[in-house]
């Protein structure tokens, strides 16, 4: 439940990522599992997660390598990333209009269509769990602790999609990159999304592993759509 979520999240806003994990990670978990009132009994499967996320390869560098993020340094990482942008009116109609003018995922266009709320206007407020920057292009890393089975199967690419389909986990995700693109117009001299926008990663942690394609959705949404999406919401 969220309780799980928000206790997984405060491990990786505290750790030190390029830490070893030795002893001082197991007790970090588990004073924070104790925190949250989670039994401590699950500290070494949440230590064996936390190393998986930290030590997978994820992002790709100029020289072919792939960097994880035990490599990343905190001068690299942004955490929890707060943005707040105006919103002049969001409706429904008007944001599937957009988005299906950008030629986004068709599931994600039918669950956009039956997803309902009331015109939005005001501000859009939110965090990013992580934004990280490699070999000058920067991702936004998103972490989710939803259980979708016991087996790592239950965690390849095909089957996150359901998942990131029913939470509207891609509306979110569009959203993050609006928040980014904007911060980095800003403070980034000569910025270009097609140069310096590598993409998102949502991490599904229970299902992280060092073997294997497991527990990582990735995505990059098109600069039509980003541009699009921003300009709506400015109305």
């Amino acid at each position: 439940g969220a309780q799980a979520g928000t206790c997984l999240h405060a491990i990786f806003e505290v750790w030190e990522f390029t830490a070893p994990c030795d002893d001082k990670l197991l007790a970090l978990v588990t004073t924070t599992l104790q925190r949250y009132g989670i039994a401590t009994d699950f500290a070494p499967f949440v230590v064996q997660n936390v190393v998986a996320t930290l030590q997978k390869p994820l992002f790709p560098t100029r020289a072919g390598a792939q960097v994880c993020l035990a490599q990343i340094p905190v001068t690299q990482r942004l955490v929890e990333l707060e943005f707040t942008y105006p919103v002049k009116q969001l409706r429904r109609d008007a944001l599937y209009e957009c988005v299906a003018a950008a030629q986004v995922s068709t599931d994600f266009l039918r669950a956009l269509k039956q997803c309902d709320f009331l015109p939005l206007q005001g501000f859009m407020k939110g965090f990013i769990d992580l934004v990280v920057r490699v070999d000058d292009k920067f991702y936004i890393i998103d972490y989710k602790s939803n259980f979708l089975g016991e087996q790592l199967e239950d965690y390849q690419p095909a089957a996150l999609l359901p998942a990131m389909v029913e939470h509207h986990y891609y509306l979110q995700y569009w959203l993050y990159t609006v928040a980014l693109h904007r911060y980095l117009q800003v403070r980034l001299a000569n910025y270009s999304y097609e140069r310096h926008f590598g993409g998102v990663a949502y991490l599904f942690l229970r299902g992280m592993s060092l073997h294997g394609n497991y527990g990582v959705f990735w995505d990059r949404p098109s600069k039509a759509l980003i541009e699009a999406l921003s300009a709506l919401l400015d109305g």
